[in-house]
């Protein structure tokens, strides 16, 4: 309640309902055959009956659940999981026997029928069956059901049910709650929520508590990021800036600098810079036009200016195409002591360390001979191509990155628009690159690989 009254992201989440996502698919009741209404009426809107035993065998914790239509003496459908300390192992519901009514439902909402009884079980029953199996047990059966749902392409369930093992496991007291709130904020930018999985992530990098002890700092910038990364994805690069710079700052200063495009940078860095590139070239297609976008892209062309002199980027000819013309310019109004490298790499070090966003962005433009930087803005045909491109290229990342992210089972460490790790080629979504098996670049095709095998 406390954390609710302060504003908490996560617990003042509006996805909590008393019937699962899955309940709005359901058709018009006139639309089923009259012997499988019944079944339909119970899943998705009415009163359903629900039979659960825990058992603790040789194999591992048995959890056998059975639904049944109210009235009725028969289950309809019948799910057993058993979960033990060395595998996972689950089917999930079966007919038993073969009910007509069940039978009777359309193939897909077989299916869901599974998954809805799940969600509404553990609704009401969620916390007192954690109560009787092991926080590992209660994990793997619902991340397994979560997968299924991942599978289907239900990331709105996939959601739901990571957020109701996030409620049972604060319920509960378990261990790593931080971890099932950071896979539920994953869920949710699958399902195209990246401003309330932004919000979460932030929330959570911002809890010093979380990451005390040896070795947990790095999780802390490694959320950051995250944050900035979902922020970027919903469009809000003022707060995307904000935690980018804050990951930075846990990282401390001993980078290894090369050009973000070969992989070796800091992975705040380079998704930072991908933002600032983002931001120039909203702005050069007229849709990023606002007092903020403009000063934040002013602050971008510095950051670029400085790394340019400090030789950490390639700022012509690199990955950053749409910020390489705005960051020349800047070139010539940087004050005469950033000409040299060290000097430009310190000062940018400088700013990365003051306490707060506004600090550092004074801290930047103060290096400037003037502010009244002017910058390029398309017209005419090339305009409106470059609006579209920019329109679906991002929403192309923001959904279509953050999928395949949890079908592959990975962390996304970079910006979905990391190009070929050898000739800087940018991905887009009509070319697929291909990806390194150490999940770490991609590479636009065979001979890329092949040239750039020995360096990675």
């Amino acid at each position: 309640q406390e954390r609710r009254a302060n504003g908490s992201a996560y617990f003042n989440m509006a996805e909590r309902s008393l019937l699962p996502p899955l309940c709005k698919k359901h058709r018009d009741l006139s639309d089923y055959a009259p012997g499988v209404r019944p079944v339909v009426k119970a899943l998705y809107t009415g009163n359903l009956l629900v039979k659960w035993r825990v058992v603790a065998q040789a194999a591992g914790t048995l959890l056998t659940i059975e639904a049944y239509i109210p009235g009725d003496t028969v289950p309809f459908l019948m799910y057993t999981h058993i979960v033990s300390e060395q595998q996972r192992m689950g089917r999930y519901f079966d007919s038993i026997p073969e009910d007509p009514k069940y039978e009777a439902l359309p193939l897909d909402e077989k299916d869901w029928a599974s998954l809805i009884i799940m969600q509404r079980f553990l609704r009401q029953k969620g916390c007192e069956a954690a109560g009787l199996l092991s926080e590992n047990a209660c994990y793997r059966m619902i991340d397994t059901i979560s997968g299924h749902c991942i599978q289907m392409k239900l990331y709105k369930d996939a959601c739901d049910f990571r957020l109701l093992l996030a409620d049972i496991s604060i319920a509960a007291g378990f261990d790593w709650i931080d971890t099932h709130v950071i896979y539920l904020a994953e869920n949710l930018e699958a399902a195209k929520k990246n401003k309330l999985a932004a919000a979460i992530y932030s929330e959570l990098a911002s809890n010093d508590s979380i990451f005390d002890g040896a070795g947990r700092r790095g999780g802390q910038s490694l959320i950051h990021g995250y944050a900035g990364l979902a922020y970027k994805r919903a469009g809000d690069y003022v707060n995307s800036e904000a935690q980018y710079i804050a990951a930075i700052r846990f990282e401390g200063k001993e980078w290894e600098f090369t050009d973000p495009a070969e992989n070796n940078a800091s992975n705040s860095l380079r998704n930072l810079l991908f933002m600032y590139d983002a931001v120039c070239q909203g702005y050069g297609c007229g849709l990023l036009t606002s007092d903020e976008d403009v000063h934040l892209m002013k602050v971008g062309c510095v950051v670029f200016a400085l790394l340019g002199r400090a030789k950490i980027i390639r700022v012509s000819g690199g990955s950053f195409r749409d910020m390489a013309i705005s960051t020349v310019r800047t070139w010539k109004m940087l004050k005469p002591k950033f000409a040299k490298e060290r000097n430009a790499l310190n000062a940018f070090l400088d700013a990365c360390a003051k306490p707060d966003i506004d600090s550092y962005q004074m801290t930047l433009l103060s290096y400037l001979k003037r502010e009244d930087i002017t910058f390029p803005m398309l017209t005419g045909k090339q305009k409106k191509a470059a609006q579209k491109d920019f329109i679906s290229s991002n929403q192309w990342a923001s959904k279509t990155v953050a999928r395949e992210h949890l079908d592959n089972g990975n962390f996304v460490l970079f910006d979905s628009r990391i190009g070929c790790a050898n000739c800087n080629k940018m991905e887009d979504k009509n070319e697929r690159f291909m990806v390194c098996p150490c999940k770490t670049v991609k590479y636009c095709c065979k001979t890329c690989q092949r040239e750039d095998w020995n360096k990675h």
